[in-house]
């Protein structure tokens, strides 16, 4: 029984692990792989799947993704 806890724990882990492996933006169309737009669904997707309940703590998310030139306009919002 507690074996299959485990198993359906790191199970559950991996899922919320792969779901919420974003790429990061640069905000230079040569180097992003994805839109800012598809950048933002897929955040919200990701934040559903791994309970991300606060706006804080999404904008943590956000945050770690920016490189670059994305990161310079992020510290340019005060």
């Amino acid at each position: 029984m507690a074996g299959q806890q485990i198993q359906d724990a790191l199970l559950q882990h991996d899922r919320v692990r792969r779901s919420t492996d974003l790429p990061v933006f640069f905000g230079v169309p040569q180097k992003d792989i994805i839109s800012a737009r598809n950048l933002i669904d897929r955040l919200e997707t990701a934040a559903q799947v791994a309970a991300w309940n606060t706006d804080k703590r999404k904008c943590e998310g956000f945050y770690l993704l920016l490189r670059d030139e994305a990161l310079i306009w992020w510290r340019s919002i005060k």
